[in-house]
C-alpha cells in the first residue's frame, strides 16, 4: 500500500469493524488449539463474483476454459444492494472478483459505487481490456479503492501465450487512459497495481515488465506465482526458476507445493466468497462451488456464516485440512511482492 492508499484504508475502519476483527482473531486462535469450527464475529472480507463470463481464454482458468459444472451468469445488482446493507458495519474489504472478468458486467461500477458509499474498501482484478475513456471515468467516479491489472508479458507474443485472445496494446492504452483521467480529474484512487503471474513464458522478462510498469506510472508492481492444475509431472507453464514457482520436485521426481499449506486456515476463517447466483463458498479455491455453505438468495450472510455446514467445514479445516481436495493445491496464495 502507498501512504495515500493506507490513509484511505484506515479512514474506512470503525470501532465496530475493529471489534469484529478482534472477535475473529481471538476465536481463530482458540480454534487452532481446540480443533473446533465455531467462529465469533462475522466475515471481515468478502469476495463477490460479478460474472463468470470472460473475454479471454486463459488455459489455467475455469472461465477461460469454460470448464465449470456450475452455470454461467451475472449477479443481480439487487443482491449487492442487500448484501452491502447487511455487511457494511462489520466488513472491511469487499472484493469484486472471483471467476470471470468483472467489467463484462454492464453495471459493475454501479455495484462498486454502492459499496464505496457504504464505507467499504473496494478492490477488483481485471485483465484491463475494458478501460475505455467512458469505463475509466466510471471507475474513477465509483470510488474503487484498488485496481489490479494482470499483464503477463512484455510483448504480444509472450503476453498471448497465457492471455489467449488478449491484446497487450489495448491493455496498455487502457492503463494510460485511466491514469491520465485520474491525474486530470484530481482523483486519489484507485490504487493501480500492475500484476504479473510468472510463467515459463515470461520469467526472463521480469526486469523489463518492472520497467514498463514504472514508465506507465502505476502505483505498484507485483509478481504472483501461478497456480497450475496438473502439476505433478511438470507443466509447460511452470517457471524453471525455483524463486518464481509455487512447486518443487520431490524425492520421487514428482512436483509438489513448495510451501505446504498450514493445518489451519486464517483466510477461510475470516472471509468468504459469493458466486454470481448467491452461493456462499469458503474461499477462492472453490472455483466450482462444490463446498457451498448456503445461498444468499434464501439466507443472510450471518445465518450462512453461523450455520451447521459452515461450522462443520471449518472444523474439518482445523482437524484435517489435507482431506479437503481444494486445499491440496493451496498455500494461501503464495505471492512474491517486488
Amino acid at each position: 500500500m502507498s501512504w495515500q492508499d493506507t490513509q484511505r484504508f484506515i479512514g474506512k475502519l470503525s470501532c465496530k469493524k475493529l471489534a469484529n476483527m478482534s472477535k475473529l482473531l481471538i476465536s481463530y486462535k482458540l480454534a487452532t488449539l481446540q480443533g473446533r469450527g465455531s467462529r465469533w464475529g462475522l466475515p471481515m472480507t468478502l469476495s463477490v463474483e460479478p460474472t463468470t463470463s470472460c473475454n479471454l481464454g486463459c488455459p489455467e482458468c475455469p472461465s477461460g476454459l469454460q470448464s465449470f459444472s456450475r452455470p454461467t451468469g451475472t449477479i443481480d445488482v439487487d443482491y449487492v444492494k442487500r448484501l452491502v446493507d447487511e455487511v457494511k458495519d462489520h466488513l472491511i474489504y469487499l472484493y469484486f472478483y472471483f471467476q470471470g472478468e468483472p467489467y463484462v458486467h454492464p453495471q459493475f461500477t454501479e455495484m462498486v459505487d454502492l459499496a464505496s458509499q457504504a464505507g467499504l474498501y473496494t478492490v477488483t482484478s481485471s485483465n484491463g481490456h475494458f478501460l475505455t475513456a467512458r469505463r475509466a471515468q466510471e471507475t474513477l467516479d465509483s470510488g474503487l479503492d484498488r485496481l489490479i491489472i494482470s499483464i503477463d508479458g512484455s510483448t504480444q507474443t509472450s503476453y498471448g501465450r497465457y492471455r489467449k485472445g488478449g491484446k497487450l496494446d489495448k491493455v496498455l492504452r487502457g492503463i494510460e487512459t485511466l491514469l491520465n483521467a485520474r491525474e486530470k480529474g484530481g482523483y486519489k484512487n484507485p490504487h493501480v497495481i500492475w500484476q504479473t503471474v510468472v510463467f515459463a513464458s515470461n520469467e526472463d522478462e521480469i526486469d523489463t515488465l518492472r520497467s514498463m510498469a514504472k514508465s506507465y506510472g502505476v502505483d505498484a508492481f507485483s509478481l504472483k506465482t501461478a497456480q497450475l492444475y496438473d502439476y505433478e509431472n511438470g507443466h509447460e507453464l511452470m517457471p524453471s526458476s525455483p524463486t518464481f514457482s509455487r512447486y518443487q520436485r520431490n524425492k520421487e521426481g514428482k512436483y509438489e507445493l513448495k510451501q505446504r499449506g498450514h493445518r489451519h486456515c486464517w483466510k477461510a476463517w475470516h472471509s468468504a466468497v459469493m458466486t454470481w447466483d448467491g452461493k456462499v463458498v469458503p474461499c477462492c479455491f472453490d472455483k466450482d462451488a462444490e463446498f457451498a455453505l448456503g445461498n444468499y438468495s434464501k439466507e443472510s450472510v450471518q445465518s450462512i456464516w453461523t450455520n451447521d455446514l459452515s461450522s462443520s467445514f471449518m472444523e474439518q479445516v482445523q482437524q484435517s485440512r489435507q482431506s479437503i481436495p481444494m486445499c491440496n493445491n493451496c498455500s494461501e496464495g503464495v505471492k512474491i511482492w517486488r
